[in-house]
């Protein structure tokens, strides 16, 4: 995970928004999505995997995945949460 320090610093580069560390059962939905190939890089590219820890924006439409103790945080590799998914996170 990103040391606790640094999180309250990051920001969205899409919306500008904080970031917040991803609910598990987020990162779990993403998951059966890109293993099924329904989930789509901000560029258009498709992911067959999800790391188990990623950053969400504070209103749940961007994800951005952490690997290792490394976020990745290029607008074109975000990850746009779909919004049935989005309305049955908790703010």
């Amino acid at each position: 995970m990103i040391t606790p320090w640094l999180l309250p610093l990051l920001r969205c580069p899409i919306t500008s928004e904080p970031l917040l560390a991803a609910d598990p059962s987020l990162v779990a939905e993403l998951q059966l999505l890109a293993e099924s190939g329904r989930i789509k890089t901000k560029v258009g590219g498709t992911l067959s995997a999800i790391p188990p820890q990623g950053l969400v924006n504070a209103s749940k439409g961007w994800f951005y995945p952490i690997h290792g103790e490394v976020g990745d945080l290029l607008a074109e590799d975000a990850i746009q949460i779909p919004e049935n998914i989005q309305s049955t996170e908790p703010c």
